[in-house]
């Protein structure tokens, strides 16, 4: 059962340093199944010794001291032993958790970053949570809970049956069976769990698609007097998450109930065999009570086969989803020393044979190094997604384009541009931490006269001022704690820092006041790139060359004013 999905997972668990952990779990099996073992047989010479003692009365009190007592002597150590062997179980299997689970991580992470965006948009920012939370939750508690106690438990067992088949082959069988029984029911009962794991998981990634949509559209729900009809939803979604969960414990109770009948199934079984061989002199009562003490320290970990069994299943579906969104489209980018264009021309851009599915037909263009373009075009014709294909985060379908003579982005491929192109867009917004952070996240080597220089320029003092802590104050998610004009400013500045030949400007003017929007044309008179804008409202008045495109019908049209 635990072997059928192993060829499919996001990432072997056996590889690099956790082969280590994996072999140290087994080797603290076998440890553990030799403790018990002389636990077992202190039980035995310690019975042994009482019933010596009773039959001859000739001996020796110091004698029957050491017979009796030495046996429950050497228990206190054994007993630190097993400790200690559980110790670096629990510690060996958090380290083969933590490890596999950073490097999921980071291969999620990765290909977040580095994703379609349209393809990503079709995973909701609940769902995202999910992979990145209970998703990798449920993947380390398999790998840390699960597999580790499945790996220590069976080299327990497989050597404590050897052992028991070496001296009773009966006793063996009995247990042999009893585990077997085990299995069956785990692997019966736990068929149901999918179903249930997998309603949970849809009602849990709908609460916080809800709650995080809500979080972030609080004032939309104000605004509309919506909040008990919020209230009402979030706590339907509740209900629903609550039954799911209540039938899953159901199944889980059931795991639980069946694996401890078997246990005290097993201990009947085991003790009718042992009285019988009794009565056929084979073994003695001493032995009787060894077998009983290794019996209960080996069917011990036995119950916590029903948590194992649920672990596996989580596992599975989470494993699943995480391969399904490791297979959605990434962009294709060549990964190297990015292109220097320093000392040529600054901003000369030429497209040739260039398409977007459904934005823009095959198209030749070519733009002089200096200019500004002002790009109009109805809504949804495709503005945006120009501006960001130019910018290298959304791949081209067909065709080349150059800036200064250097490939950026071609026939599916992208190469990382973002030295020499910024772009300035509400879809590109700030970033929690401070102010600081967010103006130099593109530029992390910016000198402070450079610093102080963007500030001027883009009239930042009286946001650093107002802030409690100037430029080391928090942002709130979105920059929310700032007006929208004031964004705008950060975000042109934060830009500006990465000192680009081409900057891209999607609708910068909206939300701007006319003292903001002259400081930004002001600003923007001084850049001695090219840039190309995307506005419906106010267009740069800068003193550049400007070229008027209007993008319709899937072409780009070029007219005078």
């Amino acid at each position: 059962m635990w072997l059928t999905a192993l060829p499919a997972i996001s990432t072997p668990v056996w590889q690099g340093k956790r082969q280590v952990y994996l072999t140290s779990l087994v080797i603290l099996g076998v440890l553990h199944a030799l403790a018990i073992l002389f636990v077992s047989g202190l039980v035995a010479e310690f019975f042994d010794s009482i019933n010596a003692l009773e039959k001859n009365t000739e001996y020796t009190l110091h004698h029957s001291f050491i017979q009796t007592a030495l046996p429950m002597i050497l228990m206190l150590p054994a007993s630190i032993v097993i400790a200690l062997l559980r110790w670096a179980e629990r510690v060996s299997a958090e380290h083969l958790g933590q490890n596999y689970i950073v490097q999921v991580r980071l291969k999620l992470f990765r290909h977040l970053m580095f994703a379609d965006l349209r393809a990503a948009q079709r995973f909701s920012h609940g769902a995202m949570a999910l992979r990145f939370v209970t998703d990798l939750n449920g993947l380390r508690q398999w790998v840390a809970l699960g597999l580790a106690r499945l790996l220590v438990m069976f080299s327990t067992i497989i050597v404590v049956l050897v052992v028991l088949a070496w001296q009773q082959i009966l006793l063996m069988s009995v247990v042999f069976l009893s585990l077997l029984i085990a299995v069956s029911l785990c692997t019966f009962i736990g068929s149901k769990l999918p179903r249930a794991i997998r309603s949970i998981r849809k009602f849990r990634a709908r609460l916080a698609a809800t709650v995080t949509d809500r979080i972030n559209t609080a004032t939309t729900v104000q605004a509309y007097n919506q909040e008990y009809r919020e209230i009402r939803r979030v706590n339907r979604q509740s209900h629903s998450l609550y039954d799911a969960t209540i039938k899953r414990a159901y199944i889980v109770g059931a795991l639980y109930a069946s694996l401890e009948a078997t246990t005290v199934l097993t201990t009947a079984l085991v003790l009718i065999a042992a009285s019988q061989l009794v009565i056929e002199k084979h073994i003695s009562s001493a032995d009787i009570a060894a077998i009983m003490t290794l019996l209960g320290l080996l069917l011990t970990p036995l119950r916590d086969m029903g948590r194992i069994v649920d672990y596996w299943q989580q596992w599975k579906i989470s494993n699943e989803k995480i391969l399904r969104f490791l297979d959605s489209p990434r962009r294709n980018i060549k990964i190297g020393k990015k292109p220097s264009l320093e000392g040529t021309s600054t901003g000369q851009i030429s497209a040739r044979k260039i398409s977007i599915e459904g934005i823009l037909k095959i198209s030749d263009f070519e733009i002089k190094a200096g200019e500004h373009i002002f790009l109009e075009g109805k809504n949804g014709t495709g503005k945006t997604t120009l501006l960001f294909t130019l910018a290298g985060i959304l791949p081209l379908n067909t065709g080349q384009i150059e800036l200064d003579n250097t490939p950026l982005v071609s026939d599916h491929n992208i190469r990382v541009s973002q030295k020499n192109i910024a772009l300035v867009s509400p879809d590109i917004g700030l970033m929690r931490g401070s102010l600081l952070r967010n103006l130099s996240y593109a530029n992390t080597h910016i000198n402070q006269t450079e610093l102080d220089s963007i500030i001027r320029r883009c009239n930042l003092g009286d946001i650093i001022e107002r802030l409690p802590r100037g430029l080391d104050s928090k942002l709130s998610e979105g920059g929310k704690n700032l007006s929208l004009g004031e964004r705008k400013r950060i975000m042109l500045a934060r830009a500006l820092l990465m000192n680009p030949h081409l900057l891209l400007l999607d609708e910068l003017d909206a939300h701007l006041d006319a003292h903001s929007f002259k400081i930004i044309e002001h600003t923007l008179s001084q850049f001695p790139g090219t840039i190309i804008e995307v506005s419906h409202q106010r267009k740069l008045n800068l003193q550049k060359s400007t070229r008027h495109w209007l993008l319709q019908e899937q072409k780009i049209h070029e007219y005078n004013t």
